[in-house]
């Protein structure tokens, strides 16, 4: 398919945070070459894992970390998808498949990635500093689509040795699954939310304890994004903390412990099972009463 033959261009979401990167960089007077760190056998690589709103990896207190540690520059590293990259994944595809690809899944695929052509995919950012000898500090960030294209690829190799790791688009699609279940919001506590993940992770894995975590970290997050603002504002909890708070028992209640208590007196037994509609009402009982009740504010709740 020629350049002029190709769709309408869509939004570059990951090309436009590189441009931010860069920018942030030159704000901030960090040198930023076009490059990449091969790291030897006498060398460690930390790989930062910490997560910002919308799933996008936190490259702003990465760098911040990188001008904090006197890094002499910052090693930029950016893959767009390529037509010739784009055909050659879609033959691959094909000749696994007899010469055609029979599978939807597939078809739609790369129909999807299709217009990603010219797209950002895959940035990695890297830096070393004076203090830490042999240590290199890397980030890598990668748009969904483009992890799902090369994915379709490595399932299919690795599923010859009968083990495989998650991609990344993997984790995310299990971490929604398991943020959004009623086994997962029913938990208490972060000991019981790990109980749900390993009966929803794949049979394959080459490496569980590694995935599981993953996964794990990618529910946690995503259950504290999309979920609990939601519960938050859900009608049962807006009324029954009103109803606790409201409650002299609850009122004269002076601990956690007591608190508690008063709670299994007041509220239903429903919602006494549920560990994380409990905590959200007993927080929200206590600041209503704090803030509005014994100051003698009007509840606008």
């Amino acid at each position: 398919m020629s350049p002029a033959a190709r769709p309408s261009p869509v939004p570059d979401g990951l090309g436009d945070e590189v441009a931010r990167i860069t920018e942030w960089l030159a704000e901030h007077e960090l040198k930023c070459v076009s490059a990449w760190m091969k790291t030897g056998p006498a060398a460690v690589t930390v790989h930062w894992a910490g997560q910002s709103d919308e799933d996008v990896p936190d490259w702003k207190t990465f760098l911040a970390q990188a001008k904090g540690m006197n890094a002499p520059f910052v090693a930029l590293r950016v893959q767009r998808l390529t037509e010739e990259d784009w055909e050659s994944e879609r033959e691959s595809a094909s000749n696994k498949n007899g010469e055609s690809i029979d599978s939807q899944d597939l078809r739609d695929l790369f129909d999807r990635t299709r217009s990603q052509v010219g797209s950002v995919g895959f940035v990695e950012l890297q830096w070393i500093a004076p203090a830490h000898h042999g240590v290199v500090f890397s980030l890598e960030i990668s748009a969904e689509w483009f992890d799902e294209l090369y994915a379709q690829e490595r399932t299919e190799t690795e599923g010859e040795t009968g083990a495989r790791e998650l991609s990344p688009a993997e984790v995310r699609k299990l971490g929604r699954e398991i943020a959004h279940s009623a086994e997962y919001e029913l938990a208490s506590d972060h000991g019981e939310r790990q109980e749900v993940v390993p009966e929803r992770l794949p049979p394959d894995l080459s490496d569980v304890e590694d995935d599981f975590y993953k996964v794990l970290s990618a529910a946690q997050d995503i259950f504290e994004k999309e979920v609990l603002p939601k519960l938050k504002k859900s009608p049962e909890v807006t009324e029954l903390s009103l109803k606790l708070a409201n409650d002299p028992r609850f009122q004269r209640a002076s601990n956690q412990q007591a608190r508690l208590y008063a709670a299994e007196q007041i509220l239903p037994a429903e919602v006494l099972s549920h560990g994380t509609r409990l905590k959200l009402i007993l927080d929200r009982a206590r600041t209503i009463y704090d803030i509005d009740l014994r100051k003698g504010n009007r509840v606008r709740h």
